[in-house]
């Protein structure tokens, strides 16, 4: 006997259409923000080495923000048909090494520190 899934009927369309919405736009905004504040930290007077620091920043925010409009494209893929997928192993030190500096560069009063090892135990 196979299992068939109910179709999802209009009320819960219509509210797991309204999570993705509020998602995307929180996944949106939080990098936009970042972007705006950064680039206006970007005035005539700031010292070379800090406006690189701020402009490092942008270019990791804007290349999240294009990972988000990836993912969009990518959902609209999924709602086609079904996806092949090829797992694949992902060094994940410069993930944690980049997280570490989006939390210094929001929180500049703390030490933020990422320990992990490069082996399983």
């Amino acid at each position: 006997m196979t299992d068939i899934t109910p179709p999802l009927d209009l009320a819960q369309l219509r509210e797991q259409h309204a999570l993705f919405v509020r998602t995307a736009a929180h996944a949106l905004r939080t990098p936009l923000q970042s972007l705006q504040g950064f680039a206006e930290l970007l005035e005539p007077g700031l010292s070379p080495a800090l406006a690189e620091h701020y402009i490092s920043f942008i270019k990791r925010e804007a290349a999240y923000l294009a990972g988000v409009v990836d993912d969009l494209a990518l959902r609209h893929e999924l709602a086609q048909g079904p996806l092949i997928l090829f797992p694949t192993v992902v060094e994940v030190g410069p993930f944690l090494h980049e997280a570490a500096c989006t939390f210094e560069a929001r929180l500049p009063d703390c030490l933020v520190a990422i320990e992990y090892a490069d082996e399983l135990p």
